[in-house]
């Protein structure tokens, strides 16, 4: 066992070692075998996003030994609010 077999030689290791020795087991097939990038000087970024996710994602999915298509990198909206403690006090919120 790996585990054990670091355990006994923990007090051999040097003091200066901040973090002790781990371990993880890994799966070789869940390593990608395909990365693709979509790329363009003409599309925006969100009608990329867009075709990666309804075209590209869903036909990946659907080949027979595919286990998981991920997409990474895409451009996620976000709203930002900035609150005006002043402009809420005065209309007695707080």
């Amino acid at each position: 066992d790996v585990q054990a077999a670091i355990a006994r030689t923990q007090r051999s290791l040097p003091p200066e070692m901040t973090s002790p020795p781990s371990y993880r087991k890994v799966n070789p097939a869940d390593a990608p075998i395909l990365l693709m990038s979509l790329v363009s000087d003409t599309v925006p970024l969100t009608d990329l996003d867009a075709f990666a996710e309804n075209v590209i994602s869903p036909s990946l999915s659907t080949i027979d030994g595919v286990a998981q298509v991920s997409i990474f990198g895409q451009q996620k909206y976000a709203v930002r609010i900035q609150i005006d403690p002043s402009a809420l006090a005065a209309r007695g919120i707080s």
